[in-house]
């Protein structure tokens, strides 16, 4: 089983089109797992959640970053648009939702999600230390 730091290696050492083709194959998946437990309307909300939350986490948003976003959802979105997303994911209690959902999807599922932001967390190929302390509190149930 691959350790922690080496499963942060892996993603931080992956190509901007790996982890842009992973992270919407994850997102995929995270539609309809979420699709059962909330329906549509509330999963668009939850991963838009999700996507501010995983941006907000260091605080910091870059053009590489913002290229992911628009790139992710087809979107053009300029980079103070992404940030206001990610700044109301701040102002809330965003992370301790998306913790609690995680904590409550059965393994494989939540695998999907963890997938999902450790694509957002590496795509400027690097990992913070406020990151680390996201993921594994998603981790941990």
């Amino acid at each position: 089983m691959a350790t922690f730091e080496s499963l942060l290696k892996k993603y931080v050492n992956s190509s901007y089109d790996e982890l842009l083709n992973l992270c919407k194959a994850n997102l995929g998946e995270l539609c309809g797992i979420l699709g059962k437990y909330f329906g549509q309307e509330q999963t668009s909300t939850t991963l838009m959640i999700l996507f501010g939350t995983c941006i907000s986490v260091d605080g910091k948003l870059n053009g590489l970053e913002c290229k992911f976003i628009n790139d992710l959802l087809g979107a053009n979105m300029s980079s103070d648009e992404i940030m206001k997303l990610a700044q109301s994911c701040v102002n809330t209690n965003a992370a301790n939702f998306i913790d609690s959902i995680a904590d409550a999807l059965p393994a494989e599922e939540k695998s999907v999600l963890l997938s999902a932001c450790l694509c957002f967390l590496a795509i400027d190929e690097t990992i913070t230390v406020d990151e680390i302390k996201f993921l594994e509190k998603l981790i941990v149930e």
